[in-house]
């Protein structure tokens, strides 16, 4: 009876927590998976016709410019019902002209969920935009594991040292953790300013006029410029990530070595590096799933340019999603980051698995 209380009491204070995180995070995965089989607009359904949907019949289905003036009373009128709607358009542009552009009528005119299968998966597929999102983003993680992990493990043994200073140098390291994602994108914005930005004024001063550059308006550096901001922003939390792991390594292994003979060098590669193993592939699978659904950064400083030049799943998506309101496409590129997000990160996770069961 008493450890039934006890789990009551316990599950009354990780209810609000539990809902949270059904209703945000796990929910909206099967969600997301439905609509990508449907054309969605996230409007309510009802029918209508207006400006753009003449616009796109008589560009797609060669639907006759002066059907379109007849219908003009009726434009921006809304009809919950399939039946009141084809009445509706009978009336004004006749039963012969009806029963010939009926199915155009009520694709085009329909704003609720639409099955298409697989047919916003075909389209991801064949979608240019959509595999140069995918190329910068299997570049920002590469980039992200290659350097911010480094300078994480470095900067983590740093502090662990029994340095003078290093507690402020810790707090001052710290500090990007503790800025929003927008503040930080702003002050980054700063930097890059072509004219009066602190990279380029400095470039200046030393007299390299010559590699002042507008780094967020050219194609080719803003992905690698968003990218030194991201490291600038998230290398503090692997620095105190490899330092809670060095914490848990006894100070017995060290004195050993150093009785041996062994070197600094020698001890970081033979004590340390192999006892942060399994820390290094819990942070490389974080890297790796934080730079897949990279947002905010990018939003800030580019929103995906210029020409596309630093566009993301993620940023692309939103776009789809909440700019061009196509849910059901948004929804595919957001089922797809998962799925990638899934596979790369049980790869790294088996992969470390099967080396530890090689040298144990």
């Amino acid at each position: 009876m008493k450890h039934r209380f006890n789990f009551l009491t316990a599950l009354a204070f990780i209810a609000p927590a539990l809902l949270i995180y059904l209703f945000y995070f796990i929910i909206p995965i099967p969600s997301s998976l439905y609509y990508s089989f449907f054309q969605w607009n996230g409007l309510p359904s009802h029918y209508k016709v207006s400006t753009p949907i003449f616009k796109r019949l008589e560009k797609d289905q060669n639907f006759p410019k002066e059907l379109s003036k007849q219908l003009k009373p009726l434009r921006n009128k809304k009809f919950t019902r399939e039946a009141e709607f084809l009445a509706a358009i009978e009336e004004h542009i006749g039963a012969e002209n009806l029963q010939t552009y009926r199915s155009q009528i009520l694709d085009y005119g329909y704003t609720g969920k639409k099955f298409r299968g697989f047919g916003n998966w075909k389209a991801l597929f064949q979608d240019s935009i959509f595999w140069k999102a995918f190329i910068n983003n299997i570049f920002l993680v590469v980039a992200s594991i290659a350097l911010q992990i480094p300078a994480g493990i470095i900067l983590g043994v740093f502090i662990s040292s029994s340095m003078r200073g290093t507690r402020i140098f810790k707090l001052i390291y710290f500090i990007p953790m503790m800025i929003s994602s927008v503040a930080i994108g702003i002050t980054w914005m700063y930097v890059y300013e072509p004219n009066f930005g602190l990279l380029n004024s400095f470039l200046r001063l030393l007299g390299l006029d010559m590699l002042a550059k507008g780094w967020l308006g050219d194609p080719k550096l803003s992905l690698a410029s968003v990218i030194v901001a991201t490291c600038w922003q998230f290398i503090p939390f692997y620095m105190i990530l490899f330092a809670a792991a060095l914490s848990g390594i006894p100070r017995e292994l060290y004195e050993a070595s150093s009785i041996d003979g062994a070197t600094g060098v020698q001890a970081f590669s033979r004590i340390t590096l192999p006892l942060l193993k399994n820390t290094i592939r819990i942070a490389c699978v974080l890297s790796l799933t934080g730079s897949l659904r990279f947002f905010d950064l990018i939003y800030v400083m580019t929103g995906g340019g210029p020409n596309r030049s630093s566009e993301l799943l993620a940023t692309y998506m939103f776009e789809q999603a909440f700019t061009s309101f196509k849910m059901g496409y948004g929804s595919t590129i957001a089922v797809f980051m998962f799925l990638l997000s899934f596979v790369l990160a049980m790869m790294t996770l088996s992969g470390g698995k099967k080396d530890d069961e090689v040298f144990a």
